[in-house]
């Protein structure tokens, strides 16, 4: 994590305050394959979407000689806009941010579609050049990969933008038109020739080769698209996306396969839209090629882009700075919790079992006891499972598939005391027997701070628990002495047992 990140001791913001004051934001992104619509809940650090559409429109698709986009699409391309600025007001978002890239901005009569927006809707269309683009884009993979350090390619339909990454800053950038739609116009399936431009493009980076060795960061529908066809041929247990990890070596030879793909081929690739299906060899032609030239040690892929990058545009610094896993934690966990504030008393409290940890380590714990107490609504018998399930599948960023595993697993012991149920293997998977151990330390923690306090906020501050070279002890004051009872003796046993040490109880002034 990089230094320039507000650590979660620095003044938390009330979740529930900060929820009710949230004013919507909207992004309309109209690019060369699609316009779509993003309201995010507010103009704070990772804001969650709460409506997202998009209309495959195709503005890039079919340009002809005289370079201008077909009025069919143009029109489609309108209607879209039109209802996403009436749904944008009606959402209280007032006017949308409308940001046009490739397919507009170069088009001969780009400006026709710009005006008839103006004239239509009121609101002025940002036809953005593709540098920035390029840091907006990269901006998006920022905000949600907050450590970042390597090289940003977004690919769309009508370009390819590049950004040099250095821990969590933006450097170098650059624009390219190497768009799917693009290449697929210009050399409609000719392979062979679209490689040859495609490396004469890349060949106008130098600073390309200097990338060798560090992270690929892929942004963009298609690239996400061979991501989940990764997964699904490799039967990997979490099918998400965002931050999903592979080795360059995976990552060009899954490309080379859908490049090669013929057209009955590709027909029958599940999961991906029949528009979609059409730019896949492009695209992992593009994506082939550049791995080959940058040479970087594996590729992550991103959910944050663009739309994401102009919010965090918009972000104040101080926001901008906050750590989006710790953020998320907070607002996700003071939805559900059922006391303010417990989440933070419950990680302050276990800093004596917890020694030594790294700043990754002390990030998932605080996500964990942010997120300990999300399922007290849901049936006894079913709330292990269900905040398993509710932690894994959270729209969390800043973190990895591994750190999502853990802090899932953290959560479901802390209801369950144990793991019990095939539901677990799907995190079991990600992590080694040494993660597996910590977070088990992490979860029946979790466990014994919620029962000796009831969930509520006060017993934890006035507690201590700790270990070094001998047993766990746990420390209450004499006023507090009646808190103890049967099953907090039960859990501190849990926890001693899983740590192999004796466990104690020791009361001030006895």
């Amino acid at each position: 994590m990089t230094s320039n990140l507000i650590h979660m001791d620095q003044s938390p913001q009330d979740p529930k305050q900060k929820a009710s004051s949230l004013t919507p934001f909207a992004v309309i992104d109209v690019g060369s394959n699609s316009v779509r619509l993003v309201v995010f809940e507010g103009l704070v650090s990772n804001a969650l979407p709460i409506f997202n559409e998009r209309n495959l429109c195709g503005l890039g698709r079919d340009i002809g000689d005289d370079n201008c986009m077909r009025q069919e699409t143009m029109d489609n391309a309108l209607r879209s806009i039109e209802r996403f600025v009436h749904l944008s007001a009606e959402m209280g978002a007032s006017i949308p941010r409308i940001v046009a890239t490739a397919a507009v901005r170069n088009a001969a009569n780009g400006h026709i579609l710009t005006d008839q927006v103006k004239a239509r809707t009121g609101v002025t269309v940002d036809v953005i050049s593709g540098r920035e683009e390029a840091r907006l884009s990269s901006l998006g993979v920022m905000a949600s990969i907050p450590d970042a350090d390597g090289f940003m390619a977004d690919l769309g339909g009508g370009s390819l933008e590049l950004v040099d990454i250095k821990s969590g800053q933006n450097g170098q950038g650059a624009t390219l038109p190497l768009g799917a739609l693009f290449l697929n116009n210009l050399f409609s399936g000719a392979l062979p020739a679209a490689k040859k431009f495609i490396d004469q493009e890349l060949a106008k980076i130098d600073w390309l080769d200097r990338m060798q060795g560090r992270t690929f960061y892929a942004v963009g529908g298609n690239w996400r698209a061979l991501a989940k066809l990764h997964q699904a041929q490799n039967k990997y247990p979490l099918r998400i996306v965002h931050h999903y990890a592979i080795s360059t070596a995976d990552a060009r030879e899954v490309s080379k396969i859908i490049a090669r793909l013929s057209v009955d081929s590709l027909e029958r690739l599940k999961g991906v839209t029949s528009r979609r299906r059409s730019s896949l060899p492009t695209s992992s032609l593009v994506l082939s090629r550049l791995l080959k030239l940058g040479k970087p040690s594996h590729v992550v892929f991103s959910g944050g882009g663009l739309r994401e990058g102009v919010l965090n545009d918009h972000l104040s610094e101080t926001e901008r700075r906050r750590d989006p896993l710790i953020e998320m934690s907070i607002r996700l966990g003071g939805r559900e919790a059922r006391y303010d504030g417990m989440g933070f008393e419950l990680e302050k409290w276990m800093r004596g079992l917890f020694r030594g940890e790294t700043k990754a380590e002390v990030r998932i714990r605080t996500a964990a006891a942010l997120l300990s107490d999300t399922a007290w609504r849901t049936h006894p018998d079913y709330r292990a499972e269900a905040a398993f399930k509710r932690v894994l599948y959270a729209p969390l960023s800043g973190v990895s598939h591994k750190e999502r595993a853990m802090i899932s697993i953290a959560v479901c012991v802390r209801y369950a005391g144990t793991i019990d149920g095939d539901f677990i293997n799907i995190a079991r998977k990600l992590i080694t027997d040494d993660e597996y151990a910590w977070v088990l330390k992490l979860g029946l923690a979790l466990r014994l701070g919620h029962t000796l306090s009831g969930g509520t906020p006060g017993v934890l501050s006035r507690s201590k628990i700790d270990y070094e070279n001998g047993p766990v002890v746990l420390t209450l004051s004499q006023d507090d002495a009646n808190f103890l009872g049967p099953s907090t003796d039960k859990r501190l046993k849990a926890l001693g047992n899983m740590l192999e040490r004796e466990w104690k109880v020791e009361i001030d002034g006895k």
